[in-house]
């Protein structure tokens, strides 16, 4: 996510203070807000911690708020990923749930039903408790 100066055309990240060609413009504050929830959200979900995410914004410039505004959207945009995750885990769960229930029926090979069975409700367990909680099992 690149700024684009209006009066020279030299794009440059935003977090630059000012075009790094000219000197004269500066970024706007929502996309460089922008630019710093992705920040956040990368850092957030790699396991840096809150305080740490939130100091890094306050010595950029950001005023507590603005930092406790951004490191409050990272983190709920992680949750959301990580329950998008959790509804994929469900459904493969499900899934491997109801084909070793079909396999049970036809088959008497009682180790790979009981095996499929397993992943299966592992699977499911695992996606519930994360889709539920937003936390992050991987």
């Amino acid at each position: 996510m690149l700024v684009t100066c209006p009066h020279c055309e030299t794009q440059f990240t935003p977090t630059a203070r000012s075009c790094p060609a000219c000197g004269d413009f500066q970024p706007p504050l929502a996309s460089t807000a922008d630019y710093e929830t992705n920040q956040a959200e990368l850092e957030i979900s790699g396991g840096t911690s809150v305080l740490c995410v939130h100091q890094r914004l306050v010595d950029k410039g950001f005023s507590e708020i603005v930092a406790d505004d951004i490191i409050t959207s990272a983190r709920r945009n992680v949750r959301r990923a990580n329950r998008r995750t959790g509804g994929y885990r469900i459904l493969a769960g499900a899934g491997l749930l109801a084909g070793a229930g079909l396999l049970a029926l036809v088959s008497r090979g009682a180790i790979v039903v009981f095996s499929i069975l397993a992943i299966g409700l592992a699977l499911f367990v695992a996606g519930m408790i994360q889709y539920v909680s937003g936390a992050n099992l991987d």
